[in-house]
């Protein structure tokens, strides 16, 4: 009888630690998508900056050029942000 007990009590205890081992590794995944859409978020404002120096560098000298390649790269993260988002949300309703 105490033998049953002890078995059944470390089953329920190796079941707990699975499901916060699982509970663990899904939140760090979340984090670690939350940390890219922020990365991202940034890089993106990085770009955004560099295309409004160009811009008023450009004013200022009277050349008007496009910015093509750097507005490609804005889309690029923007489409990577929607991707990531995508991703946090399928994690957050899985978790």
């Amino acid at each position: 009888m105490a033998t049953d007990f002890l078995e059944g009590l470390g089953k329920t205890i190796i079941k707990t630690a699975d499901k916060v081992s699982k509970k663990t590794d899904d939140f760090l995944e979340v984090q670690k998508l939350k940390n890219k859409i922020y990365e991202n978020h940034k890089a993106t404002e990085k770009l955004y900056m560099e295309i409004g120096r160009q811009v008023y560098e450009q004013f200022k000298d009277g050349q008007n050029e496009e910015f093509l390649e750097l507005c490609n790269e804005i889309h690029e993260k923007d489409n990577e942000l929607i991707d990531l988002k995508k991703q946090l949300k399928t994690r957050k309703e899985e978790a």
